[in-house]
């Protein structure tokens, strides 16, 4: 996984309406050295995160996961599902993501792969980029332009894409604010290891 410019980085995530959906920090801990929340939290650094938001988060965030049922949904469906919603609200996602950072063409073809007991559907956020924003933001089944990044969702966070496109519209896009501390531990907690990028998705 290579670094990109974290601002990219962040347009993609905001488009794919999870805003960092599997962010680095973790609630795990090694025998060897502390890292992600833990450590953070152990060593007592203060980057801004309100961590105590963080915690409440990550325990709705667990619990989501643990009572998740993909049952009845398939990887084609949980790709539909999304990209209908999606496109419901590209203009608002568009917006926010525009209000946020400069768009730049080598990062504006999106491939996003739905893996569901072992079946798989990918569909492409495609984008136009103008004057440094991005124009156009749409998913679509197929293109024929070069796809810039990738990203993997399995199981839980494949069915349920397309609820936190809804979630973080209504949340956060229609009224431009950002992202809170505890709605990052929840992502963290509910979708981490499900989500595969092949950008950096740290914040």
């Amino acid at each position: 996984m290579h670094r990109t410019h974290r601002a990219a980085a962040l347009v993609i995530a905001i488009l794919l309406a999870t805003a960092a959906i599997a962010p680095t920090a973790t609630v795990a801990q090694s025998d060897d050295e502390d890292d992600g929340l833990v450590g953070d939290l152990l060593d007592g650094e203060d980057d801004g995160t309100d961590w105590s938001e963080r915690v409440r988060g990550a325990v709705t965030g667990f619990v989501n996961r643990v009572t998740a049922d993909t049952s009845g949904t398939d990887a084609a469906t949980a790709a539909a599902d999304f990209q209908a919603e999606f496109n419901a609200n590209n203009a608002t996602l568009q917006s926010y993501a525009n209000n946020r950072s400069t768009a730049g063409t080598d990062f504006d073809v999106l491939a996003v792969t739905f893996d569901v007991d072992d079946e798989s559907e990918t569909v492409y956020l495609v984008a136009d980029v103008a004057d440094g924003d991005y124009q156009n933001a749409t998913i679509v089944d197929a293109t024929d332009r070069t796809v810039d990044e990738e990203c993997a969702l399995e199981d839980h966070a494949a069915t349920n894409a397309d609820d936190e496109v809804a979630n973080f519209t209504e949340e956060f896009a229609s009224t431009n604010d950002s992202s809170t501390d505890r709605y990052l531990g929840r992502l963290a907690a509910e979708y981490g290891g499900a989500v595969e990028c092949s950008f950096d998705t740290e914040r």
